[in-house]
């Protein structure tokens, strides 16, 4: 955090995508539902989506405060907000050649920056989760 807060300070514009698999895998389990993978691939359905949204906020939301506590200027953004991500939908080819359906998985297809640039000329380091939506606002 403090390196982030350093290097905004020297005129270097740090944004901040944040991930939370781990985080993910943890409260899956503490909610009794059971991860499945294709190699090594998170399959999320709505359910899983749902806990998704919510572990990503939770960390988006104690880095923010992580940053601000050390005298930086941070603020949380989902990648929904703004239509700052837009994403298709992604399916995995498998070892075998055989395409996965893994669910409510994304690639990103653009990154819209104008929210960026007003956070960037207010000297706010924004904090992204990286969850997008398609053409259609499905996430």
């Amino acid at each position: 955090i403090e390196d982030i807060i350093l290097l905004d300070l020297i005129g270097i514009r740090p944004v901040i995508v944040h991930g939370g698999g781990p985080e993910i895998t943890a409260m899956m389990d503490r909610l009794g539902l059971k991860p499945h993978f294709v190699d090594g691939m998170r399959v999320t359905d709505a359910e899983a989506m749902e806990i998704v949204e919510m572990v990503l906020g939770k960390i988006r939301g104690e880095l923010v405060a992580m940053i601000n506590r050390h005298g930086g200027r941070a603020v949380g953004l989902s990648g929904k907000d703004g239509g700052l991500l837009r994403c298709k939908r992604l399916f995995h080819c498998g070892v075998e050649g055989k395409m996965a359906d893994i669910g409510f998985v994304g690639e990103v297809t653009e990154v819209n920056p104008e929210l960026i640039s007003v956070l960037d000329a207010h000297d706010f380091i924004p904090v992204i989760s990286p969850v997008a939506v398609d053409a259609n606002g499905q996430t």
